[in-house]
């Protein structure tokens, strides 16, 4: 008697309904890293950028300076999605909604620059119930030296 007969083809049927699970496993896997890694470099390219740009009130008003940091730090960015403000507070924690000394009780005011960044990302494979893309945004302030 030959008990395994009928098991020639087995691993084979086996592997052919499983295969479909572990691709989508491994697919998943890379979104999820590919996600992870753009959302990474869009924050990483808002704080160069800060950095860059809080260094003196003369590199706070280098626009242009100031998005080439980010580029230089993520590449994938356009020049159109990195934004920068500027805005001042008082000492005490208060608005300085002019950034000059009249502003505050003391005569005193803190300038910070704020360099936001943000990125639309396709997934490579589109799945169902999720949106076609993603936005990645990045946010980072600084205090201005002086």
């Amino acid at each position: 008697m030959h008990l395994l007969c009928g098991s020639n083809g087995q691993s084979l049927v086996e592997f052919a309904l499983v295969l479909p699970l572990l691709l989508l496993l491994l697919i998943g896997a890379i979104e999820i890293g590919r996600a992870a890694f753009y959302s990474i470099a869009v924050t990483n390219a808002a704080r160069s950028a800060v950095q860059y740009g809080a260094q003196s009130p003369v590199t706070a008003n280098d626009n242009t300076g100031i998005k080439q940091a980010a580029l230089n730090d993520a590449p994938m960015l356009s020049p159109a999605d990195i934004t920068m403000s500027k805005h001042c507070e008082c000492p005490d924690g208060s608005a300085a909604p002019n950034c000059q000394a009249t502003d505050c009780s003391d005569g005193r005011f803190i300038p910070y620059l704020q360099v936001n960044t943000q990125m639309q990302l396709t997934p490579l494979v589109g799945f169902p119930g999720l949106p076609p893309t993603f936005s990645l945004n990045g946010e980072a302030i600084m205090r201005i030296g002086i």
